[in-house]
């Protein structure tokens, strides 16, 4: 088994977990020289701390949710996850974060998480709750939701047409336009502009771009301003385009994967 697909083996172990509340099953994973980072925090948790971090963490009521946006990417032996963290606070309030962990492995066992987050979205646990019912929606059913518009999105590539609209994605997919809105702003955090750029930066990073003309590519792409494309090809590089592309590596397809990027 190659390291790339052995790191893998163990974050999806490791996710499972999460997703069956099994903190021992967490627990043992976690090599003991773990060094566990939570950024947002601004904070390194040691591992004798990690049990109590992690029923802390542990979504335990109705309103609490941890919504995976993405499938695991590894690449040798660090997994990369994507998911939108609720949580519901003993005062009623309902925050949400978006989270990214890189994962490392080493020897069948994670010896180092580094933890993202941001706060998205505060609301009322009701107010959630309320508007998931009216939409004939669920947890689960926003999570094939989101699924089937990556998919969708991967696949078709609908973002090429620069006039794509959500009542376009809606219609395609069998949704709603407020069903698809919901599930893009409270599930995977993003707004529809944002995620339709965002796979258009993808894209135009999977094309072989050696000498075709800048402007001519981020249009054929689906962008409809210049100033659009450059905004989001900094958002998910951290480089502008002249940057990035005099520092780059030979074009490898398949470099670079849809997956929603959080705004700054």
């Amino acid at each position: 088994m190659s390291t790339t697909a052995a790191t893998r083996q163990i974050v999806q172990q490791y996710h499972e977990c999460w997703k069956a509340h099994d903190i021992e099953g967490i627990l043992a994973l976690y090599s003991p020289d773990i060094e566990y980072y939570d950024y947002f925090a601004n904070v390194r948790i040691p591992l004798e701390e990690l049990r109590d971090y992690i029923e802390l963490s542990l979504p335990r009521s109705k309103a609490s949710a941890i919504r995976h946006n993405d499938r695991i990417r590894a690449d040798g032996d660090t997994a990369f996850l994507q998911y939108t963290y609720t949580r519901e606070q003993s005062d009623g309030r309902v925050l949400t974060y978006q989270n990214a962990e890189a994962i490392t492995v080493r020897n069948h066992k994670i010896i180092r998480i580094n933890e993202y987050a941001s706060l998205i979205q505060e609301a009322a646990a009701e107010q959630t709750t309320g508007t998931l019912q009216r939409l004939g929606l669920n947890d689960e059913r926003c999570q094939i939701l989101a699924d089937e518009m990556a998919d969708y999105f991967q696949q078709q590539k609908p973002f090429l047409d620069p006039q794509l609209t959500l009542a376009d994605v809606a219609e395609n997919l069998g949704y709603t336009r407020n069903q698809i809105s919901f599930v893009l702003n409270q599930h995977i955090g993003q707004s529809f502009y944002d995620y339709i750029n965002s796979a258009r930066v993808v894209h135009f990073l999977e094309r072989e771009l050696q000498g075709v003309n800048l402007t001519e590519a981020a249009y054929s792409t689906g962008f409809s301003s210049m100033s659009t494309f450059y905004k989001f090809f900094k958002r998910h590089t951290g480089q502008t385009p002249g940057k990035y592309f005099k520092a780059a590596k030979p074009h490898k397809p398949g470099a670079h994967k849809f997956r929603p990027v959080p705004p700054a």
